[in-house]
């Protein structure tokens, strides 16, 4: 479906004194039909101003243009069904992913021909041998890739790279080939996918590739950790500058290090809105290897969330200490930090974290949480959870299925502060 956006001047005046100009500003629209008082409207509600006086627009110019997900303006309706987007390049003998890096070779091990003496008559078979890099493709660099204590691909959560709600930032017209943080800072990043377009997978296999790249800035990096995306990805040859001199990686070393993978060399990221999309980009379970291929897609379309009057309540546990909490919550139990706050350094810690799509609080503010408190916490497969939890054991901890409580199958643990979690598999 096409979309609009619109060029302009402005000029806003406040009822209450003062006024605000701006030149060249772009703004995506719902349709073109749009008069210049409705287009007002949106560039008030867009910057979210008050006390405005009057609006005068000039130099109006609609244009066909992908949506950048300007805030406070409505979504064109997009599909009428769901739809599934290939945001993956396909992998061929012998092509080139990254420069200095050998090209996959595909053999074939027993052709057709060899298999027919081992089956029925017509019935054959091919199998191939294929030798390829980590880094081949599209692909996903898991903590492992650049921390040796890392999560690998194999102990790398499903929740991470899996059915994720993603924002979309189309970024082929920005004017620096540093990705700012400035960016993301009109939407929410938090327990999302970022992928960013920059349209650069139109070089892919070229030497152009290589040359002048976009990439994201170290502080969109540290912006986008500390506000706890999921999962960044890029249409680009690196999600750092292979050029900087300094030879230094430090979005792989940041993201990482906050335990977010990385997608690199995705492509068709121009087919997508910029919001309202779920991601997916899953590699294979490989223990001791850090990056392989995978195979990625995005779903349009989808059911909308609910809205938040109609979300669960979120349990807010106390915890006494930061470092027995996180061992617990994200080393055991497979929760991922979404975002953490503490007034100024050295005072108390509050956190949430999620595992699938439960959320949990965890406080060391007084007074927030009871010890002992109880949260109950539906599991889609309780057999599932605990052969999770049972891969990672935890000291004088050995939970089993109670399959004769009421609700259903049921794993109880206790955390290092007293408070039970009853992970339940609800048959009702």
């Amino acid at each position: 479906m096409v979309e609009y956006r619109v060029h302009f001047d402005a000029t806003v005046r406040f009822a209450n004194g003062g006024s605000l100009d701006a030149h060249g500003f772009r703004l995506d629209l719902p349709s073109s039909e749009l008069t210049p008082e409705q287009i007002g409207e949106l560039f008030i509600r867009h910057l979210g101003l008050t006390m405005v006086g009057s609006v005068e627009l000039s130099e109006l110019t609609v244009v066909e243009e992908a949506h950048k997900g300007s805030r406070g303006v409505p979504r064109a309706d997009r599909e009428t069904r769901p739809r599934l987007v290939e945001l993956n390049h396909t992998i061929r003998g012998g092509m080139t992913t990254y420069p200095g890096l050998p090209g996959p070779q595909i053999t074939t091990l027993v052709s057709r021909e060899q298999s027919a003496d081992r089956y029925a008559n017509g019935t054959t078979f091919a199998i191939h041998n294929v030798s390829i890099v980590g880094n081949t493709g599209t692909y996903l660099d898991s903590p492992f890739h650049r921390y040796e204590n890392g999560a690998d691909l194999d102990a790398l959560l499903l929740e991470r790279v899996a059915d994720l709600p993603a924002e979309v930032f189309h970024l082929t017209d920005l004017h620096t080939r540093g990705i700012p943080a400035e960016v993301f800072w009109d939407r929410e990043v938090s327990g999302r996918a970022v992928l960013l377009h920059t349209g650069w997978d139109r070089h892919f296999t070229s030497p152009a590739y290589a040359e002048e790249a976009p990439f994201l800035t170290a502080a969109g990096a540290e912006y986008l950790a500390e506000k706890g995306a999921r999962l960044v990805g890029i249409d680009s040859v690196n999600i750092d500058d292979i050029e900087s001199p300094a030879r230094d990686r430090p979005a792989h070393s940041t993201l990482l290090a906050a335990g977010i993978p990385i997608v690199e060399h995705l492509t068709n990221l121009d087919e997508l809105p910029a919001t309202g999309i779920r991601f997916t980009a899953t590699p294979p379970r490989l223990a001791g290897v850090g990056t392989f291929p995978v195979r990625a897609f995005a779903l349009i379309g989808a059911p909308p969330p609910p809205d938040a009057s109609s979300r669960a309540a979120i349990p807010v546990l106390g915890i006494q200490d930061e470092s027995l909490a996180r061992a617990f919550y994200l080393d055991y139990l497979g929760f991922a930090v979404e975002w953490e706050h503490r007034f100024e350094p050295g005072l108390p810690l509050y956190m949430r974290v999620r595992r699938a799509e439960t959320l949990l609080d965890l406080s060391e503010h007084h007074g927030d949480g009871v010890p002992g408190t109880t949260a109950w916490i539906p599991v889609a497969s309780a057999a599932a959870f605990h052969a999770d939890i049972s891969e990672k054991p935890y000291p004088r901890l050995r939970p089993g299925i109670d399959r004769d409580v009421p609700g259903g199958p049921t794993i109880e643990v206790i955390d290092p502060f007293g408070n039970h979690l009853r992970f339940c598999e609800s048959t009702s």
